[in-house]
């Protein structure tokens, strides 16, 4: 289940309201085992202090993060920022690089 859409990424960053953006996303999809979220909002949310991955992982579900385009000097360092937050899967159009590099 991706809850990202319709402009709810913008709307959850500028309200602050992480909570109630995970409780929606739960309620809404309360069969999804996996949630997709925008790395963007991830690590926004984390630079304010909150653990999106960690609240969605405590609801019982797992977490893939997109989109890395591809892996370079910059996205590395999202990469290892993501992974280190508990991501279980990123969604990437370099995945032999991405494997070489981190796996």
């Amino acid at each position: 289940y991706d809850p990202c859409h319709d402009g709810a990424v913008k709307q959850v960053l500028t309200s602050g309201r992480f909570d109630e953006f995970v409780a929606n996303a739960v309620d809404a999809s309360p069969r999804a085992e996996m949630v997709y979220l925008d790395k963007k909002l991830v690590l926004r949310a984390d630079d304010r202090g909150v653990d999106l991955i960690g609240a969605f992982h405590a609801a019982g579900r797992t977490v893939d993060t997109y989109t890395v385009r591809r892996v370079n000097l910059f996205s590395r360092r999202t990469i290892t920022r993501l992974l280190a937050l508990q991501a279980d899967q990123i969604t990437t159009d370099d995945p032999e690089r991405l494997v070489a590099r981190f796996a």
